[in-house]
């Protein structure tokens, strides 16, 4: 798999609800304080730019955080695929990641991160996702497998989805 993605950009269509996480939330200087967006693809994105708290190693992002956001935008783009869909809104939880951690993630350099649901089998849903810089440079990429909670959480993010604010992308 190459290293080098040719990405074509899609338009932005609505915003996620934020909520208080380390990825989503910025409660704390910690915390990622990513906005997520829907695209006109079904996929979900984000952009974020990491600091010197959360690197591993000088100038590189310790692998436990780009893995988190990975899971975000996975784990986020389950709704996104019920809307486009027409189908009600059923939370659900992570099963399994595989990450496979090609380049490193930098500190202070803008990264982008896609997710998609690929399929689904019963209660299993079938995800992947990537990080990458903004030549289209792939860092990370990641499969995973989340499973449907029925009855959980789900008022919570019944209306998770909200038009666009200004300054939010057009594209990404």
């Amino acid at each position: 798999m190459s290293d080098l993605t040719e990405r074509k950009k899609h338009k932005v269509i609505a915003r996620e609800k934020g909520d208080k996480g380390f990825v989503s939330g910025s409660g704390s200087v910690s915390c990622l304080n990513c906005t997520f967006y829907v695209l006109e693809n079904g996929d979900v994105a984000t952009s974020f730019v990491l600091d010197r708290e959360h690197q591993g190693w000088r100038g590189i992002a310790h692998g436990g955080i780009s893995y988190a956001v990975l899971d975000e935008v996975m784990g986020r783009s389950n709704r996104v695929y019920d809307d486009f869909n027409h189908l009600p809104y059923v939370a659900v939880v992570t099963g399994e990641i595989s990450c496979r951690y090609i380049k490193p993630v930098p500190i202070g350099e803008t990264i982008y991160a896609y997710g998609r649901v690929d399929g689904e089998e019963g209660r299993k849903r079938f995800t992947s996702a990537e990080l990458m810089l903004a030549d289209g440079t792939v860092l990370q990429r990641a499969r995973g497998i989340f499973f449907q909670t029925p009855g959980v959480n789900e008022s919570d993010n019944a209306d998770a989805l909200f038009p666009l604010e200004e300054g939010d992308p057009a594209e990404m």
